[in-house]
């Protein structure tokens, strides 16, 4: 949609959907709107506010461990919005890679995540 506040509304509801019903959803639906999420949305050049949102919804289904499987396959293209121009999408990342932090899909492993972020 044009209008970014229905980006950001479908964004957040996607999320939720996701984190509660990951069981029951098709793999291939799960697939598309995490795409979705991680790559069309979180890259959207129009809205800083939309990037944001898609890290927060990220976030949200870092407390779901049955996505951390699917999540690790597409943290790669997010690293770059550390050095984002706009101050609301480096603190969403900033965010993001603190609860990625706290959970096991890093494994513990500092190096891996300074990896994604490319601080090194």
């Amino acid at each position: 949609d044009e209008d970014e506040r229905v980006r950001i509304c479908a964004m957040r509801g996607a999320a939720k959907v996701i984190d509660r019903f990951w069981e029951v959803l098709p793999n291939h639906h799960l697939m598309g709107l995490l795409t979705a999420l991680s790559t069309q949305l979180s890259f959207d050049t129009s809205s800083p506010s939309v990037i944001s949102t898609a890290l927060q919804g990220l976030q949200l289904l870092l407390n779901n461990s049955q996505c951390h499987a699917a999540l690790r396959k597409i943290l790669s293209p997010l690293k770059h919005h550390i050095y984002h121009p706009s101050q609301e999408v480096r603190h969403a990342m900033v965010s993001f890679l603190e609860s990625l932090h706290h959970t096991h899909i890093m494994k513990g492993s500092s190096e891996e995540l300074l990896e994604i972020v490319e601080c090194l």
